[in-house]
């Protein structure tokens, strides 16, 4: 069969290092990482809880994440050894996650995530673009050689897509700081002022210039700078 020059498989490397055997049996998560119903009472469990962004930990999602897996381990009857904190994209999280994972083998727990993005995402992934993309053989693999024997689990499905797991962190977003959706209530508005206000005051705190904030906050830079005014006294 003739090839058009230029023309190749978006799948070339993995097929290649499928031909050497690189990619091992990993093709889904589910073939590497375990549901959480693998857990059973008096198993012992170590957290690793992600979030991508400052803004994200600003928000204290971090936090929610944390209460919400305590929550369903303690319900199983299991024990919770230690948790493992880190603010950033999962691409850069090896070392932080190899720490985590030889923790949790010392301690004889497992290490359980909210869901397998926690872990690792696919490196096209795209929160507008490709929301639905979840790590393929490639990033398995790479996760694999990071956290080794170290059995891994997630709350969610491990093979759970990006709209699944969405509505998950939406639902447990309510749950963890009780809202339930709707209307707002009366003072809201007074109350997201304080809100942003306290976040304008961390993020001078850290450092960042009022446009870095304004772009963090999705707020007008004059609106940021008012706050920063307020917040200095002046």
């Amino acid at each position: 069969m003739n090839r058009i020059r230029g023309l190749r498989p978006a799948n070339r490397h993995d097929l290649r290092m499928a031909h050497y055997g690189l990619l091992g049996d990993l093709k889904s998560p589910s073939d590497y990482i375990k549901p959480f119903r693998s857990i059973r009472a008096g198993d012992r469990v170590w957290l690793w809880v992600r979030v991508s962004s400052v803004l994200q930990y600003a928000n204290g999602n971090h936090l929610d994440q944390e209460a919400y897996l305590r929550k369903v381990v303690d319900a199983v009857g299991a024990y919770v050894a230690g948790v493992t904190h880190f603010t950033g994209r999962a691409s850069e999280a090896d070392e932080s996650l190899e720490e985590a994972a030889d923790r949790a083998a010392a301690a004889g727990a497992v290490l359980l995530a909210e869901s397998t993005s926690r872990f690792a995402r696919h490196p096209s992934y795209h929160s507008k673009r490709h929301p639905n993309l979840i790590a393929g053989p490639r990033e398995l693999r790479h996760l694999r050689y990071i956290c080794g024997d170290t059995l891994l689990v997630t709350w969610l499905n491990p093979n759970a897509s990006g709209s699944e797991e969405r509505a998950h962190q939406s639902k447990r977003g309510q749950q963890q700081k009780g809202k339930k959706g709707g209307r707002p209530t009366p003072g809201f508005k007074k109350r997201l002022g304080r809100i942003l206000l306290s976040k304008v005051f961390w993020f001078s705190l850290v450092g960042y210039s009022v446009r870095r904030i304004a772009f963090m906050l999705k707020q007008h830079p004059t609106q940021i700078q008012r706050l920063r005014d307020k917040v200095n006294g002046s």
